[in-house]
């Protein structure tokens, strides 16, 4: 074994020298430039927070588009709204009667509640209502 690495060296050893002599030329010309070859490590820490705000309010005209032509279940839909909801959604009325402050979303348009009775058979009577966000009927003056 040890004639075999004699006879590699004797073999190739001007090729040996001369990556031996360009690597030391390379790193004295690198260390007179100044190379550095260090990964740059950046010791401030910038901290970035990125505050994103929701809609709170969704559009309810998706549910409308859904369900359009099923006047039922949007009056089931609308029941379940709150107060605000219900007064700005196009497809629902917010009722209410001037001896009680009780309010009641349902489903209706610019003219009112949609269905006239209850599933009971009784009748459906607002004094005044509110459709998109404007007051119509009997409105009362403190509301």
């Amino acid at each position: 074994m040890g004639s075999e690495v004699t006879e590699f060296l004797k073999t190739y050893w001007p090729s040996i020298m001369s990556i031996v002599i360009s690597f030391l030329t390379l790193m004295i010309v690198f260390q007179i430039l100044g190379v550095n070859f260090n990964p740059v490590q950046d010791k401030h820490i910038e901290k970035v927070v990125t505050i994103e705000s929701f809609d709170t309010a969704p559009s309810q005209e998706i549910i409308k588009k859904k369900n359009s032509g099923n006047l039922h279940k949007l009056h089931e839909t609308c029941s379940g709204f709150s107060k605000r909801a219900c007064s700005t959604a196009s497809y629902c009325i917010l009722g209410g009667h001037n001896d009680s402050d009780q309010m009641e979303c349902v489903g209706g348009g610019r003219s009112g509640p949609t269905y006239h009775t209850t599933d009971s058979g009784d009748p459906v009577k607002f004094d005044y209502f509110w459709y998109k966000g404007d007051c119509h009927g009997n409105c009362p003056k403190d509301k």
